[in-house]
C-alpha cells in the first residue's frame, strides 16, 4: 500500500511539474511575443521617421520589423517603403572616399580613408564589391578609370599608383608608382585617348604621358595653378580645366606641344570642388563651396560665361556629373542631397537659377555623384555607395492641378486622370497612364484636349474595356473619347451638355452602354442617364433626382444596381430594367455628415465613406439591408474614395489626413485593419488598384500620383535580392539599441 501510495504522489508531482513547465514555457513565450511586437512597432516607428531623410535605411527598418513580428504598423512601413523611391545600399568605409564609374556605366571603383580600394560590379544581382585591396598605408582620395584599358588611377594623401584590373572578380595588382612629390591628390583625370593623366593637387596640376606601354609613362610638365580640387579634359579632347581655391576655373587648349596653351579663366567668387564637361565639350558644370552649382557655357574657350546657377543648396557642392547624353545635370552636396537638373530648363530659362526637377534625401554629406542612362549613384561620408533609379515609375511628374479623380480599367492598366487645373492653364487636359504588373507607371501620350473654351471639373470615367473615355467640365457637358487606337484617340462624339452646372461624378456601366453623370453645384442634384447604344449619337435617356447634392456615383458588378453618395444619404437605384424602369430601391441615412464615396465589391457588396470619418460595409439587396451597418474602425479624416482590389478581399480607402487604410475584407461582416498607409503626403482624394491587385495608386491635390506595392512578400524579395543593401549590425545598434541584431534577410 506504501509503494501505491508513493507512486501516486510521484505520478501527481510529475503532471503537477509538466503543468507548470507547460505553463512557464507559454508565459515565456508570451512574453517574447509581446516583447517582438513592441519592437517590431519600435522599428516601424523609426522607419517613419527616416523615410524622408534616408529612404534606403527606413527600407531596411521597415524589413527588420516585419521580420520581428508581423504587426500591422510594421507591414503598413514595408509596404510604405514600397512607395518612395529608394536606393540600392552597398556600404563602405565611412570617411572621405573617391568613386569613378567605368566609360561603360558596369564597374564603380570606391577609395576609402583605410587606404583600400574596392571594385563593385553593376552586373551582378547580388550587389557587393568583387575585388578588395589595400593600395597604401595612406587615405585616398582620388580614383579614375583609363578610358581605353583596364587600367585603375588611384592618388591619395601622398601616393599615386596605377593598377590593372583585367579580371574585376579579384584584387588588382599594381603597375606603377607614379611621383607626386608626396602632395596630396584631390581630383584625378584621363585624357579621352588614355594618353595623359592629370592630378588636381595641392600645389597644382600635375600630368604624366602614358605611352601603349602603360609602364612607359613620362612626367609631363606641371600647370602651376596653386591648390587645386578638380580637372577635367573636354570629351573631344581639345580643352583642359581646372578649379580649386584661386576662386576660378582655368582653362587650357591642348595641342600638340609639352605644355596646353592657356586660352581663358572665368573668376566665380568661390572655392571650385569639382567639374565636368557635358558630351558635346560645349557645357561645364562646376562644383563649389557656393550654396548653388554652375552651369559654364565654354563653346568659347577663350571667353567662358556662366549661363546657370543650379540650386538653391544650403552647403557646398562636393560634386557634378552629367548623364551619357547630357539632358541631366546631377549634383552632390554637404546639405546632404543630391539634386537632378534638366538642362533642357537650364536652356530655355528666363531667370539665371534652374531649380532641380527631383532631390534624392540623405542623411551624410555627397561627395561624389555619377550617372549612368538609368542610375544616380551617389556616395556619402558613411561610406554607403546609393544607386537611385533615375527614372523611378513610383511617382508621377507634377501634372499640373489638384487631382480629384483616378478612374481605371477593369484589369487596373489603363487609367486616366481628373484634375482641375489653373484658369489657362495647358494642363487642362485628360491625363492617360498605363501600369505595368510591375508597378511602373507610363504616360501615355498623346492626352485628350477639351473642347475649346471648356475646363475640366475634375471628373473622369473610363470604361471596362479601357477603350471609351468621358470627362466632365464645369460648363455642365461631358466629352466621350474612343480610345481603341491608344495612339490616336479620337473624339468618339461631340460634347453633350447635361446641366447648367459643374459635372461632380461619372460612371459607366460595365458594359460602357451607359454612362451616369451628375453635378452637385447651384442646388443641382440631377443625375443623367447617358445611353450610348450608337456611340457616336449618346443621347439624355433619363434624367434622376438624388434627395440631395450628389458626391460620387457607382454600378454594380452585375449592371443592376447605381449607388449614389449624396450629402444626406447613400441612394441605392435599381437599374436592371433599362432607362424607362430605374427606380429608388432604398437610402442609408446612417452617416453623421455629407456621404462622400461609395463603391461595390463582389456581389452587392458596397462600402460608403463620409465626412463624418467612419466607413460602413454592406449588401443592399440582402436580408439585413434595413440593418445599419458598424463602421469600420481607423479613419481620422473625412473619406474621400473607395475601392476593392479585384479578388474583391482588400478595401482601401483614401482619407482627406493623408492617410490611406486597407482592410481585409475576406469575410465583410468583420473586416480586419490590414495597413496604413501614409508616404502620399498629403490628402488622398482617390485610389486605385493596378493590374492583379500587385499595386495600388493614390492620386490627391498634390498633383502627383504615386504607388505602392500592396503585398508584404513581394517587397521583401525585391529588398532581399541585395544582400548588400541590408541594414548594418552599427545601423541597427543606433535604431535598436535594446534589440540583438537579426539579419531581416537570412540566407
Amino acid at each position: 500500500m506504501a509503494l501505491i501510495v508513493v507512486a501516486v504522489v510521484a505520478f501527481t508531482s510529475a503532471v503537477v511539474a509538466g503543468v507548470v513547465s507547460s505553463a512557464l514555457l507559454r508565459s515565456q513565450s508570451a512574453l517574447r511575443d509581446t516583447r517582438d511586437q513592441a519592437l517590431s512597432r519600435q522599428a516601424a516607428a523609426q522607419s517613419e521617421l527616416l523615410r524622408g531623410r534616408d529612404p534606403g535605411l527606413a527600407q531596411q527598418l521597415a524589413l527588420a520589423g516585419y521580420n520581428i513580428a508581423h504587426t500591422v504598423e510594421a507591414r503598413s512601413a514595408l509596404l510604405d517603403s514600397s512607395a518612395i523611391p529608394a536606393p540600392v545600399r552597398t556600404p563602405t568605409v565611412p570617411g572621405p572616399l573617391g568613386t569613378a564609374l567605368d566609360k561603360k556605366g558596369t564597374l564603380l571603383a570606391v577609395v576609402n580613408s583605410d587606404g583600400t580600394a574596392r571594385l563593385i560590379d553593376r552586373r551582378l544581382p547580388r550587389r557587393g564589391p568583387t575585388a578588395v585591396w589595400s593600395v597604401a598605408n595612406d587615405r585616398l582620395y582620388a580614383v579614375a578609370f583609363a578610358p581605353n584599358r583596364p587600367v585603375l588611377a588611384i592618388g591619395g594623401g601622398t601616393t599615386l599608383t596605377l593598377w590593372d584590373i583585367s579580371i574585376p572578380s579579384q584584387p588588382a595588382q599594381k603597375i606603377i608608382d607614379l611621383p607626386t612629390g608626396r602632395v596630396k591628390t584631390n581630383h584625378l583625370a584621363w585624357s579621352p585617348d588614355g594618353s595623359e593623366l592629370a592630378a588636381a593637387t595641392d600645389t597644382g596640376v600635375q600630368r604624366w604621358r602614358i605611352g601603349d606601354d602603360i609602364r612607359s609613362v613620362i612626367a609631363a610638365p606641371p600647370l602651376n595653378t596653386g591648390k587645386t580640387n578638380a580637372v577635367a579634359f573636354s570629351p573631344d579632347g581639345g580643352v583642359l580645366a581646372a578649379g580649386g581655391d584661386g576662386l576660378a576655373i582655368q582653362l587650357w587648349h591642348r595641342g600638340s606641344g609639352a605644355l596646353p596653351t592657356p586660352v581663358g579663366s572665368l573668376p566665380i567668387g568661390s572655392v571650385v570642388l569639382d567639374l565636368q564637361f557635358d558630351p558635346t565639350s560645349k557645357r561645364l558644370a562646376v562644383g563649389s563651396q557656393a550654396t548653388d552649382a554652375y552651369l559654364l557655357d565654354v563653346s568659347d574657350p577663350i571667353h567662358p560665361t556662366i549661363t546657370s546657377r543650379l540650386g538653391p543648396f544650403t552647403s557646398y557642392v562636393y560634386s557634378v556629373a552629367f548623364d551619357p547624353d547630357g539632358t541631366i545635370i546631377v549634383a552632390g552636396s554637404a546639405d546632404n542631397s543630391t539634386q537632378l537638373f534638366d538642362t533642357a530648363t537650364a536652356v530655355a530659362a528666363a531667370t539665371p537659377e534652374i531649380r532641380p526637377m527631383r532631390i534624392l534625401p540623405g542623411s551624410q554629406l555627397v561627395l561624389s555623384v555619377a550617372v549612368t542612362t538609368d542610375t544616380v549613384i551617389d556616395t556619402c561620408t558613411d561610406g554607403v555607395v546609393r544607386e537611385w533609379a533615375l527614372r523611378d515609375g513610383l511617382t508621377s511628374d507634377y501634372l499640373g492641378g489638384r487631382i480629384f479623380t483616378l478612374p481605371t480599367s477593369a484589369d487596373g492598366s489603363s487609367a486616366l486622370v481628373g484634375l482641375v487645373a489653373p484658369q489657362g492653364s495647358p494642363a487642362n487636359v485628360v491625363n492617360r497612364f498605363e501600369f505595368g504588373p510591375s508597378g511602373v507607371m507610363r504616360p501615355v501620350q498623346p492626352s485628350l484636349p477639351l473642347a475649346p473654351g471648356a475646363r475640366l471639373s475634375g471628373v473622369a470615367a473610363i470604361s471596362d474595356d479601357g477603350r471609351t473615355a468621358a470627362s466632365g467640365t464645369t460648363g455642365g457637358d461631358i466629352e466621350l473619347w474612343d480610345l481603341g487606337d491608344a495612339s490616336n484617340p479620337r473624339r468618339a462624339a461631340p460634347p453633350l451638355h447635361i446641366v447648367g452646372a459643374q459635372i461632380a461624378a461619372a460612371v459607366f456601366t460595365h458594359d460602357a452602354r451607359y454612362l451616369y453623370a451628375a453635378s452637385n453645384a447651384d442646388e443641382s442634384d440631377s443625375i443623367a442617364v447617358i445611353d450610348r447604344t450608337d456611340p457616336a449619337n449618346p443621347r439624355i435617356a433619363r434624367t434622376l433626382r438624388a434627395a440631395s447634392l450628389v458626391q460620387l456615383l457607382t454600378v454594380s458588378a452585375d449592371n443592376t444596381l447605381l449607388a449614389v453618395a449624396t450629402a444626406t444619404d447613400v441612394e441605392v437605384w435599381d437599374i436592371s430594367g433599362g432607362p424607362g424602369k430605374i427606380f429608388r430601391r432604398n437610402s442609408f441615412m446612417g452617416f453623421g455628415s455629407t456621404a462622400t464615396a461609395v463603391r461595390f465589391g463582389p456581389g452587392h457588396l458596397l462600402a460608403a465613406g463620409s465626412d463624418d470619418e467612419t466607413i460602413r460595409l454592406w449588401d443592399p439587396t440582402g436580408p439585413a439591408a434595413s440593418v445599419e451597418p458598424e463602421p469600420l474602425a481607423g479613419p481620422t479624416g473625412s473619406v474621400e474614395s473607395l475601392t476593392f482590389d479585384p479578388s474583391g478581399t482588400r478595401l482601401a480607402a483614401g482619407i482627406g489626413d493623408t492617410q490611406i487604410l486597407i482592410w481585409d475584407t475576406t469575410d465583410p461582416r468583420h473586416p480586419v485593419g490590414f495597413a496604413t498607409l501614409t508616404a502620399y503626403g498629403g490628402r488622398v482624394n482617390d485610389v486605385a488598384y493596378g493590374p492583379g491587385g500587385a499595386y495600388l495608386t493614390a492620386a490627391g491635390p498634390a498633383g502627383v500620383l504615386r504607388t505602392w506595392a500592396t503585398n508584404p512578400d513581394a517587397v521583401i524579395g525585391a529588398l532581399c535580392r541585395n544582400p548588400a543593401s541590408v541594414i548594418t549590425k552599427t545601423e541597427w545598434a543606433q535604431q535598436l539599441p535594446n534589440a540583438e541584431y537579426r539579419n531581416p534577410c537570412p540566407r
